[in-house]
C-alpha cells in the first residue's frame, strides 16, 4: 500500500510539470478500485477507509487542476466522510482527530482554488473545531500546527469575504 502511494506521489511529481496529467487519470482511477475493493475485503476498516482517502485526495488534485471542480470537490467530500468514520472509530485517537483536520483543510483549499469562498469558509471553521478538539486530548506540537494551520484558513477564506 505504500508502495502504491509512492507510485502515485512519484508519478504524479513527474508528470506535473509537463502538463501531461491525463495520463495520470488511467493510474488513480485503478488505484482507487483497488482501494475500494480493499476497504471492502477489509469490512471497512479503519485502516482501508484512510488509505482509500488518500487516494482520493491525490486524484481530487489531479481533476481539480484540470479545471473539474464539482468532480474533484465529491472527491475531496469522499475522502473526509472516511477519514471521519476512521476518527469516529476511535474518538480518542490523536492522529485520526488530525487526520480529518487535514481533510478539511484539503477541501477547504479546493473550494479556495474554484472561488467557493463561503463553502471554503465553513470548511475552515469546521477544520478548526476539529483541531481544537484534537488540541483538548493532547498539547503536542502537532496539534498545536494543526490549530496554526486552522487559524490561517479561516482567516484567509475571510479576507476573501471581505470579513475581516
Amino acid at each position: 500500500d505504500s508502495l502504491i502511494r509512492f507510485l502515485l506521489t512519484d508519478l504524479r511529481q513527474r508528470l506535473e510539470p509537463t502538463g501531461n496529467l491525463g495520463a495520470m487519470d488511467s493510474v488513480l482511477e485503478r488505484a482507487v478500485v483497488h482501494y475500494r475493493e480493499k476497504l471492502a475485503a477489509a469490512g471497512n476498516s479503519a485502516g482501508a477507509a484512510l488509505q482509500l482517502a488518500d487516494v482520493l485526495v491525490v486524484k481530487g488534485d489531479v481533476i481539480g487542476v484540470r479545471g473539474l471542480g464539482k468532480e474533484a470537490d465529491v472527491l475531496y467530500t469522499e475522502a473526509l466522510a472516511l477519514t471521519e468514520a476512521a476518527r469516529d472509530a476511535m474518538p480518542l485517537d490523536i492522529p485520526r482527530g488530525l487526520r480529518v483536520v487535514a481533510a478539511f483543510q484539503d477541501r477547504s483549499e479546493h473550494r479556495m482554488a474554484i472561488n467557493d469562498f463561503p463553502a471554503a469558509l465553513e470548511d475552515a471553521r469546521k477544520m478548526l473545531k476539529e483541531a481544537r478538539r484534537a488540541g483538548g486530548l493532547t498539547s503536542d506540537a502537532a496539534s498545536g500546527r494543526a490549530n496554526a494551520r486552522a487559524h490561517r484558513a479561516v482567516g484567509n477564506a475571510l479576507g476573501y469575504l471581505d470579513q475581516l
